[in-house]
């Protein structure tokens, strides 16, 4: 199974990230996908009708809460969420 991909579903992560989910799975630990990720690729990958409504850098802060509240460690490349340490990181 290729790094990034967990059965029939393909993820969109770097080569690590996949790596690190991969070993999730095989650990059988939780996973955790928030619905305001989703959105996220709504608005990447949608016509655009969404970015009018919300800023990357609100959505980027939406998850960076979410993950919060909820305790979890967050899956990111994202430099921005890296360096604000305001949530434990997954890199």
């Amino acid at each position: 199974m290729p790094p990034g991909s967990c059965g029939t579903r393909i993820f969109w992560f770097a080569r690590d990230q996949g790596k690190v989910l991969d070993s999730a799975v095989k650990r059988r630990e939780a996973l955790a996908v928030g619905a305001i990720s989703l959105l996220g690729l709504a608005m990447l990958f949608g016509d655009g009708a969404l970015r009018r409504r919300l800023s990357l850098d609100e959505l980027l802060g939406l998850i960076v809460t979410t993950a919060r509240v909820h305790g979890l460690r967050l899956l990111t490349s994202d430099q921005r969420i890296i360096d604000a340490n305001l949530v434990s990181t997954v890199e």
